[in-house]
């Protein structure tokens, strides 16, 4: 069972991983993170620094 995209290299999983895991535990329960068209947008609260990053679509609907 592939967890990612063949080819895909170790720092890159880490680093989506690490990602995704500052997003859901500090930016989201603040509510500071918003689509903005093919990107997302993560204010990290009280420290004012601002993420832009691409968003991956999901293929489940």
């Amino acid at each position: 069972m592939l967890l990612t995209e063949p080819g895909t290299a170790a720092d890159d999983a880490t680093s989506t991983a690490l990602l995704n895991c500052l997003i859901r535990e500090v930016c989201a329960p603040e509510q500071q993170v918003r689509p903005d068209g093919a990107h997302l947008v993560a204010r990290l609260p009280r420290a004012g620094v601002v993420l832009r990053t691409g968003l991956a679509l999901s293929l489940i609907h």
